[in-house]
């Protein structure tokens, strides 16, 4: 009986070790996912992306925001017909207030498309890049 006894023992020392290790790992996980998501915000405007003025155009629109110690690079566009197709890229202008607007053209006029806006963050200090993309939307072409 004193063989089981020790047994017991050294397994419920063993899953509290093993507890311990799964333990730390989440929190080393969650400092890294809080740190990875530090670069700064894209927003679609409200409204956007939507049928552009002339036929067979969208218009993008919306703000991209960088966090403490990061500056914004660029802007690019990705879009394809709903349903699939040809996926399409075209990168647009971000201004110093960090607006963004762009017309989509060529598109079948009256389709729906999906936009996928990515904005690239830079830091200098750390010399590191991200992309950063709000949630895909889908919008009519005129």
């Amino acid at each position: 009986q004193r063989y089981f006894l020790d047994d017991v023992h050294v397994r419920k020392e063993r899953e509290m070790k093993r507890m311990s290790v799964l333990f730390l790992v989440a929190i080393v996980v969650c400092l890294f996912a809080s740190k990875a998501n530090a670069q700064g915000t894209v927003t679609w405007a409200a409204g956007y992306p939507k049928a552009g003025g002339t036929s067979g155009t969208i218009v993008i629109q919306g703000t991209a925001t960088p966090d403490s110690g990061w500056v914004m690079d660029s802007g690019t566009v990705v879009y394809w017909p709903e349903g699939g197709g040809l996926q399409q890229t075209a990168n647009f202008a971000i201004d110093q207030n960090g607006n963004w607007s762009f017309t989509i053209s060529g598109l079948t006029p009256s389709a729906t498309y999906n936009i996928d806006v990515r904005v690239s963050f830079s830091n200098r200090q750390t010399m590191t890049t991200a992309t950063v993309s709000p949630d895909p939307k889908q919008s009519k072409a005129k």
